[in-house]
């Protein structure tokens, strides 16, 4: 018996292998019918797919033959995998590279074979998939045609078992990153709840602070009118300076300062409150929202002289809340950055698409700078003008809100021209559900 020799790329040909992941795996029907169908069609009782790592020929499909692997050493696939072609060997008895082969003397008896390597599309080969008899033999050309054609079946397999499972371990991968990313979120969201409260109460402190200055304020104010003639007249214009300019402007200052930073706090104390929420999908009448919303700004609007157009709007299987939301962020928006020089005009009107609706919320405010697009919807982020209470949140949470349905908001807007706010709502199937 003379042992086939190791090959010149023994390493990187096992590297290809084993990157297959494919040995010692159960039996797959995809590679159980090629062998199958080779037996028929070499007219031969056993067929196989051999797979040749450092020690063994392993069968993943061994169609005809009980044992699942033989030693590489008794292997005839091990000379098959040295050349690019069909290896034959008619007759293992006048063959002395095989005729005292255990694999010829004893079981299975292997008289015919006839093996095709298993060729890799960057050149390796893996194995063969071969056929065996137990007399001797020969093959016609359109055998060992078919003989290749099933080998370059075999590797299609191979490559296409590799990326589903690659796809399946992406997958795996991906399940564990959300995972970790709920359980991070969960803490961040416990933070933010125990961050805004344990902050809430210094910020209401240092407003108090502020409330007793002014109050200290005006009781010395008192004080300097009770002490009369007492005083010269530059020392009553130097106390009065120091309380207007000094303790009043401050107290305001502080006050101003604490009730950003209050509003700011329980802005992002409501954004992880809604996304701890189980979106509720029901059919909303969309224009009894709106218009609900117009109501709540009406006292606002009739100070300013302003108005708002509401079209008849579809109604939509969403969740109630996240609309009502938007609406009024969006709203509230064009409310707060209105144009002093003319009356506030704010048009509500919405297009039906496929898959659900797009909102649209025009006024002839102020506009938005193209350079401050970008902006308007980052947390804490205020643009153009800063005489506008406010704490550059509101439009920063609608895009939060409408991303958790799987919607989308942008604006299109002119300086001195006014903003058109537009929110796409995906509807029923399409809306995406779940707790953020």
């Amino acid at each position: 018996m003379i042992a086939a020799p190791i090959p010149h790329d023994e390493a990187n040909r096992l590297a290809k292998l084993f990157d297959y992941r494919v040995l010692d795996t159960a039996p797959e029907p995809n590679f159980d019918e090629l062998t199958e169908l080779l037996a028929i069609v070499l007219d031969v009782p056993i067929a196989l797919v051999s797979l040749i790592d450092e020690k063994r020929q392993w069968f993943k499909s061994h169609h005809g033959l009980e044992a699942t692997e033989t030693p590489r050493e008794l292997a005839f696939c091990g000379h098959a995998i040295l050349g690019d072609d069909v290896f034959i060997v008619e007759d293992s008895h006048a063959d002395e590279r095989f005729s005292d082969n255990p694999l010829v003397t004893g079981e299975p008896r292997v008289r015919f074979y006839a093996g095709m390597p298993l060729i890799t599309g960057d050149g390796y080969k893996i194995g063969t998939v071969c056929g065996i008899d137990h007399q001797p033999k020969t093959l016609d050309e359109d055998q060992r045609r078919i003989l290749d054609i099933i080998s370059r079946q075999v590797i299609d397999q191979l490559e296409l078992r590799k990326n589903i499972a690659g796809r399946e371990e992406i997958l795996r991968e991906q399940d564990l990153t959300l995972q970790r990313l709920d359980s991070a979120n969960e803490e961040i969201r416990d933070f933010v709840s125990v961050v805004a409260h344990d902050l809430r109460a210094p910020v209401l402190n240092a407003a108090g602070f502020s409330d007793e200055l002014l109050a200290s304020a005006d009781e010395l104010e008192k004080v300097i009118g009770r002490a009369g003639g007492d005083l010269s007249d530059e020392a009553r214009n130097s106390i009065a300076e120091i309380i207007n300019d000094d303790i009043r402007d401050s107290a305001v200052h502080i006050q101003r300062s604490a009730k950003q930073m209050d509003e700011r706090i329980a802005a992002v104390s409501s954004i992880s409150k809604y996304g701890r929420r189980e979106l509720e999908v029901e059919n909303v009448n969309l224009c009894q929202v709106v218009k609900q919303v117009c109501d709540d700004h009406e006292i606002k609007l009739k100070s300013v002289g302003g108005e708002i157009q509401v079209e008849d709007l579809p109604e939509i299987d969403t969740d109630k809340m996240s609309v009502q939301l938007v609406m009024e962020n969006v709203v509230a928006n064009a409310v707060k950055y209105r144009d002093k020089k003319r009356p506030l005009r704010i048009k509500i009107w919405a297009d039906v698409e496929p898959d659900g609706l797009v909102v649209h919320c025009k006024d002839n405010g102020r506009g938005i700078d193209r350079d401050d697009m970008a902006s308007i919807f980052v947390m804490f982020r205020r643009v153009g003008l800063q005489d506008r209470q406010g704490d550059g949140t509101g439009l920063a949470f609608s895009r939060t809100i409408v991303n958790r349905l799987g919607g989308r908001i942008w604006c299109d807007s002119e300086p001195d021209q006014g903003s058109t706010f537009h929110v796409y709502l995906p509807s029923g199937q399409s809306l995406k559900t779940g707790v953020a």
